[in-house]
């Protein structure tokens, strides 16, 4: 990411007031909230700011790293929905816990 882009991004993020601390590594945002309630709102915001500012295909990427969130500019058309640690399998264990009355 070009450094006037993630400065860019960095004023964005701290003028929100939601975040205690922001940091750009390797072209990811990560982020620490004060509320982690506040990671989808962000995202969101993030996209519109991206989309008025830098350019208009894109897209926001969201990942739970510990009691962080990184997030990935990309293209629209490689959007997707928020990423976990929690593997496939293990929402297929809860489910069948489920079924099963455990």
């Amino acid at each position: 990411m070009l450094k006037n882009i993630e400065r860019q991004i960095l004023l964005f993020t701290e003028a929100t007031g939601v975040t205690e601390r922001a940091e750009v590594i390797h072209g990811t945002l990560f982020v620490k909230f004060h509320n982690p309630e506040d990671k989808e709102w962000f995202r969101i915001s993030l996209k519109n700011f991206c989309k008025i500012f830098i350019n208009n295909d894109t897209g926001v990427n969201a990942n739970d790293v510990g009691d962080e969130f990184a997030y990935d500019i990309v293209p629209a058309k490689d959007e997707r929905t928020w990423n976990s640690t929690e593997t496939q399998e293990s929402h297929i264990s809860t489910q069948l816990d489920l079924q099963e009355g455990k």
